[in-house]
């Protein structure tokens, strides 16, 4: 019910649980409306309305009458005791489970005259009086086949005398349902005289709703091909003729519910036989459909109120517990909204129509041809941060750009990240790649530890925290572009990104209305990425203050900034070891958090997420810092596996298990949960590898100053009165260092007999066989002139084990450094996940989990071929049976047959642990609804989701491109690599395969692909050259300037040599259906011992698919 709640977009509500599928209240109101609560229990919600806006005020009780017919004198007794606190209007609305007469039952054995005889005394003696309806008779239906079905009057509406003359016109409507078995009741207090009102023209939004429509798609293509000046134009006659079309479109859509309403209607009043019940169905069906639009259309008006209060609720509610709900604070957005239609598909959708009219203004706009003023307009929606907000500062402001001018800036971010490492000092610690916030932090609690330690100094020093207030609003233009001008920049570059700062325009959203266009004369739009948060060090004397007040005011008059002397970001600056320890009020804090939340409301599953994305989540930043002690940890733990275990209103339950056992993974019978100690020590040991693999980042140096001058980081000491996070790090290197092993280069930094060299599981150190002294490091077991290994001294001095694995060792073709990298994980870059894993792995409780359930697994198989039963002779004919029947069927029949399994297993699972029975006809009526609504549902889908075509493209006139595959032969460790060379024309240039031995894997395979690519081109004399293949995480590898610790990084250093060999070179992925000449090749050449070139000619085969690849593309582009 929250998140009903939440898309309707009311503000506040109470909400009373479910007993299984009994019950369940729910009442929801906005702010413009008083309500205040009298009582509520599992079976009535009381409260007084007073609406402010008419200045009225009354009673309204939603009720809801025992089930259990013997105990339902109880709910009139309930209902009587509610009447004598009555004073004034009153109304009872719900599900009431009785009804007053024979006639307004159908179906089914007949009623009890003494039970409908106490309904009616009960409303008698409570002055209610039935308030008459519109629509369908019955409220309540059961059973889809002409014997089972049943129809009641269950709910309704009463009133006393007081409300019906306060409400002279009020008006009561069963509407239609399809999804439930009740029908909806809806109680207009104001009848026909309510018109709601509006303010100012609508400004105009895409409604996702309509992607839903079929024939929208035509629409598009129909409005785009009419003759327009520009994109822009286009888009502007665009918003008028949308709307026309909605107006009509809705007109045809509120026709064609009526009809299907009308028809319901008409069908419920006939006999139900079993084809009334049919057609029935089938209608409801296509009223769904109809709900799905609509529900799209109010989800996207609601957007803003799941954006303020989220979904605070991840599950239905358990039974027994009762709450009052208020709304979310603003910064406790834990729910989303959920999108029926995705950014990726957003993305394809009508960009065939729209997309070259779309780049050739981008680029007609990069290029300075075209002003951007006039697709550079922002519209800004002001969210309120508060209920009644009763002032401007208590709205939030978003600014709604143009998508257009989105694309553009992108393309400027895009361009601009290359080289903003080198205009962005190293003391800032976010928004460059390979920069973290963390370092910055450890640096300032180095500085201040060291301030600390200077007790006996005779000159004291401060540390001051700075924030800018509005920075955004405050920004010079002419301050910036003078900026980026000293920075170097050209002023072409400057005039282009000033061109999106100061030629935009704004409109407001006012009352569903849209303001006057404004425009600013400074400041940068929200969403830029500003921010000027910084420490400054300084000496603590008068001088001193001075000098950096004078400082920043000297700042804020050049560039506009202010700075915020009020408010204070951040963490507390104490480190002391003792604070972490456990004898701060960290658990206390969680403690009470937990508490705020109405956890009872929170299903297993919702526990679950609750504990791992906030319980958890929540001390990461401290636990990548510092070294939480054992007993905070503990505490920690303690808090959590509490409220996991709690239950009912006590708060209080049986934990049937150890925490410990709940960190194991799920696939070892635990829930997942982290180890916090485990976890910490992950987190620490990240920044321990950041200080090995990143020596010239800014905490390196500064650590390095302080503790390890001359030594290395592997080899370091605490040293004296070191810093708190100094050493939690140094007590999380030995994870590290267990985990380290050398990627070969030049192999002279690495000893043959000492060091971890060896790849593959098992011992990564040699294990002696012929120790000499003349072979002491790697290099001596490297043909420096081939660039191979010398085979005959490896199998001298290793088994035939530890030979094959060094074998395999790919060698770079020229001089790289040796590099420690983490053998856990493929990239070679130590993450927090693995290291968690290996911690995991290595605990005692994990390695007697997995021997359990072997010994389990070998009990249960013993058991199971101990069974004294007769054995088939053949028990492939129930499976072949099935697959015959999926294959040879059609589509219609496989979807009905997946339905009947589902719905078999759905009924055992049932049946065995709840003990609920469902009849033969039920099981039929499930499989027929829900087939029917897959395919009605098959024509959204098949819109919603649009299928790329996949195919070849050519090179730009003048480039060759090359595609690459690999084949991998797992037996032989060998694989063969294929390359085609195609001109624009799609002519084949050449044609090479090439045979690799001794490759590791598939991953070394295709990086040996993209290689012998490259190497072709350079030998065919090609200059300008596009690399394309199937491999994404290999075009990434080469196509990257990050320096690769993967077991391919020889062969990408190899790559970017060969680059510098060609004039111009560009990676490109491509699926493999746009790869089939190359992977034709590789699997061709598994067959042949030798490596193949063509260039005159090619093969008939080779020429067939490169013959398919063009006409596709020439189909393509009809």
């Amino acid at each position: 019910m929250e998140r009903v709640r939440l898309k309707l977009g009311f503000s506040c509500g109470i909400a009373v649980g479910a007993d299984g599928s009994k019950g369940g209240l729910s009442l929801c109101w906005k702010y413009n409306s008083l309500v205040s609560r009298r009582s509520y229990s599992f079976y009535h919600i009381d409260v007084d309305i007073t609406d402010c806006d008419h200045g009225i005020k009354w009673r309204l009780t939603g009720f809801y009458g025992n089930p259990v017919e013997s105990l339902r004198s109880m709910s009139w007794d309930l209902l009587c005791h509610l009447h004598h606190n009555n004073t004034g209007p009153w109304l009872v609305v719900g599900d009431f489970n009785e009804i007053t007469s024979s006639f307004e039952k159908r179906g089914g054995r007949l009623r009890s005259e003494s039970q409908m005889a106490q309904f009616c005394n009960a409303l008698e003696a409570c002055d209610l009086v039935d308030m008459g309806f519109s629509g369908r008779w019955f409220t309540w239906e059961r059973g889809r086949f002409q014997a089972t079905n049943i129809r009641e009057r269950l709910d309704r509406g009463v009133a006393n005398s007081d409300w019906l003359d306060l409400f002279h016109s009020y008006l009561v409507k069963h509407l239609n349902h399809s999804f439930s078995d009740h029908c909806l009741i809806l109680i207009d207090t104001f009848g026909n005289r309510f018109r709601r009102e509006h303010f100012g023209e609508n400004h105009f939004k895409f409604e996702a709703s309509w992607c839903l429509d079929e024939s929208f798609g035509e629409v598009v293509r129909q409005f785009w091909s009419e003759p327009c000046d520009n994109v822009v134009a286009k888009l502007t006659k665009a918003g008028h003729f949308f709307k026309h079309w909605n107006h009509l479109r809705s007109r045809e859509l509120k026709r064609q519910r009526t009809r299907l309403e009308e028809h319901l209607n008409y069908l419920q009043t006939q006999v139900p036989d079993d084809d009334i019940l049919e057609e029935i169905m089938k209608v409801q069906l296509g009223l769904n459909l109809e709900a799905d639009k609509e529900e799209i259309f109010w989800e996207q008006r609601a957007r803003v109120n799941w954006l303020k209060h989220g979904d605070k609720n991840t599950s239905f509610f358990p039974s027994e517990l009762f709450t009052a709900s208020e709304s979310a604070s603003d910064h406790r957005v834990l729910g989303i909204v959920e999108q029926r239609v995705s950014a990726e598909m957003n993305s394809v959708l009508y960009w065939d129509i729209v997309g070259s009219d779309v780049s050739s203004y981008c680029l007609a706009v990069l290029k300075g041809e075209v002003d951007m003023g006039e697709i550079n307009k922002t519209h800004i929606m002001l969210i309120p941060k508060v209920d009644m907000p009763k002032n401007i500062a208590q709205f939030r402001p978003i600014s709604l750009c143009n998508v257009i001018y989105k694309i553009i800036a992108k393309v400027l971010v895009n361009r601009m990240s290359t080289v903003l490492g080198h205009c962005i000092n190293e003391a800032q610690g976010t928004f460059i790649a390979g920069r973290q916030i963390s370092d910055n932090t450890l640096i300032a609690y180095e500085i201040l530890h060291s301030l600390k330690s200077r007790k006996h100094c005779k000159k004291g020093n401060f540390a001051l925290k700075l924030d800018m207030s509005k920075a955004y609003d405050r920004v010079e233009w002419d301050f910036l572009a003078g900026m980026m001008s000293s920075l170097g920049f050209c002023q072409e570059w400057i005039v282009l990104i000033m061109r999106c700062v100061y030629l935009v325009s704004y409109t407001v959203g006012i009352n569903e209305g849209t303001s006057d266009v404004f425009t600013p004369s400074q400041g940068l739009r929200q969403g830029d990425p500003l921010s000027h948060d910084c420490i400054l060090f300084g000496d603590a004397t008068e001088e001193g203050a001075h000098t950096v007040r004078n400082i920043l005011n000297e700042y804020e008059m050049i560039s506009g900034q202010k700075g915020s002397n009020y408010k204070h970001l951040g963490s507390s600056t104490c480190c002391q070891s003792e604070k972490i320890s456990g004898t701060s009020n960290d658990g206390g804090e969680k403690e009470m958090m937990v508490e705020s939340w109405n956890c009872r409301l929170l299903s297993m599953g919702g526990k679950e997420i609750f504990v791992k994305a906030v319980l958890q989540a929540i001390p990461i930043y401290v636990m990548q810092c510092f070294e939480l002690s054992k007993t905070l940890c503990d505490k920690l733990e303690g808090i959590m596996n509490k409220f996991w275990w709690a239950n009912g209103k006590s708060g209080k339950g049986i934990h049937w298990c150890s925490w410990k056992d709940l960190c194991l993974p799920k696939s070892f019978g635990g829930m997942g949960f982290r180890d916090l100690s485990f976890f910490n020590k992950a987190l620490l040991a990240k920044q321990a590898w950041r200080l090995l693999s990143q020596p010239s980042c800014l905490l390196s140096k500064v650590l390095k100053a302080r503790y390890f001058s001359f030594s290395h980081f592997l080899s370091a000491k605490v040293g004296s009165y070191p810093s708190f996070t100094w050493r939690s790090i140094c007590n999380a290197r030995d994870l590290i260092e267990d985990g380290l092993i050398w990627r070969i280069g030049n192999g002279r930094s690495v000893n043959i007999w000492n060091d971890p060299w060896l790849p593959g599981p098992g011992n990564s150190r040699l294990l002696v066989q012929d120790i000499s002294t003349q072979w002491t490091t790697v290099n001596h077991l490297m043909d420096d002139h081939s660039f191979t290994w010398k085979e005959d001294i490896i199998h001298r001095i290793a088994d035939h084990d530890q030979a094959r694995r060094i074998l395999k060792i790919p060698l770079p073709q020229t001089n790289v450094d040796d590099t420690l990298v983490w053998r856990h994980d493929n990239t070679g870059e130590y993450t927090v996940k693995s290291g968690y894993r290996v911690l995991l792995s290595g605990s005692t409780r994990l390695t007697t989990h997995i021997l359990t359930l072997v010994g389990h697994y070998n009990n249960f198989y013993k058991t199971l071929w101990e069974l004294q039963v007769e054995l088939s002779n053949d028990n492939s004919d129930g499976k072949d049976n099935l697959v015959s029947m999926f294959v040879t069927t059609s589509a219609e029949n496989r979807r009905v047959l997946t339905i009947t399994f589902w719905a078999l297993w759905f009924t055992r699972n049932k049946l065995i642990h709840e003990g609920r029975k469902f009849s033969i006809q039920d099981i039929l009526c499930f499989i027929q609804r829900y087939a029917w609504e897959l395919k009605l549902n098959g024509a959204k889908n098949s819109l919603s989701l649009p299928t790329t075509t996949v195919f070849w493209h050519p090179p730009p006139l003048g480039v060759i491109k090359l595609n690459f595959d690999a084949s991998f032969n797992k037996d032989p460790n060998s694989s063969i690599a294929a390359v085609i060379a195609r001109n624009d024309k799609g002519l084949v240039m050449g044609v090479c395969v090439y045979q690799y031995v001794d490759i590791v894997d598939a991953f070394v395979a295709e990086a040996r692909a993209c290689e012998r690519a490259l190497l072709f081109a350079i030998d065919m004399g090609f200059r300008k050259i596009i690399l394309e293949g199937d491999s994404l995480t290999i075009i990434k590898k080469v196509g990257s300037n990050l320096e690769d610790r993967s077991v391919i990084r020889p062969i990408t250093v190899n790559i970017r040599k060969l680059e510098k060999l060609v004039e111009d070179i560009s990676y490109r992925f491509i699926p493999s259906r746009g790869n089939r000449a190359a992977h034709c090749l590789a699997a061709k050449g598994r067959h042949w011992s030798f490596p193949c070139c063509w260039v005159e000619e090619v093969p008939s085969w080779v020429n067939r698919t490169v013959v398919e690849d063009w006409e596709d593309w020439i189909r393509a582009h009809d």
